[in-house]
């Protein structure tokens, strides 16, 4: 009884064959792992929106993800920002360095350097009361009711919600600092 070399031969080639392929798996699933891994630490994020300032475009509870480097941001972005020591906060750009925006109390409008906002996200009406809030900052006020506007400093963002009558925003507390920003919004699921 002799034992039949080309079996024996056949079984492992085919053998090897399995393990590296097995090998080549691995390899893969350990290189998306990491680059995931990585992604998420330098380029992107998950996050949970909380709250309803940013309704009918996002909702409380919705997931979305952030872009969180080599992004530029412009009027009409979606961003999140760190305000204080408060949770992420998601608001939308209106004005950047330079420019003055202004409230018309008369026609209940936003103005950015002169130009009417047309703003179709907006969710609700305006109402007379959203600029005699008593939470708004004096010199805000002052700013956004005077003929000039308020005047978006250098390295700062004006942003407001889109649910503007249920909002923290900037009407209330002036424009941000551009370190504050966590990233930009780039799409929800």
């Amino acid at each position: 009884m002799g034992i039949d070399m080309e079996i024996y031969n056949g079984n492992q080639e085919t053998a090897s064959k399995t393990i590296k392929a097995i090998n080549i798996t691995l390899i893969v699933v350990i290189a998306i792992l990491a680059f995931v891994l990585i992604s998420m630490t330098f380029l992107w994020t998950p996050m949970t929106v909380n709250g309803p300032s940013m309704n009918n475009t996002l909702y409380d509870g919705e997931h979305i993800i952030l872009l969180t480097a080599w992004y530029n941001y412009t009027y009409g972005d979606i961003i999140v920002f760190k305000k204080d020591d408060e949770r992420n906060i998601i608001k939308r750009v209106i004005g950047l360095p330079g420019d003055r925006i202004r409230f018309d109390a008369d026609e209940l409008a936003y103005y950015r350097n002169g130009v009417k906002l047309v703003e179709d996200y907006v969710s609700c009406e305006y109402t007379k009361y959203y600029i005699e809030d008593p939470n708004i900052r004096a010199d805000v006020k002052s700013g956004l009711c005077s003929s000039e506007g308020y005047l978006v400093e250098e390295d700062k963002l004006f942003v407001l919600g889109d649910n503007r009558t249920n909002s923290n925003d900037s009407h209330r507390y002036g424009s941000i600092d551009k370190t504050q920003l966590i990233g930009k919004y780039l799409f929800g699921y």
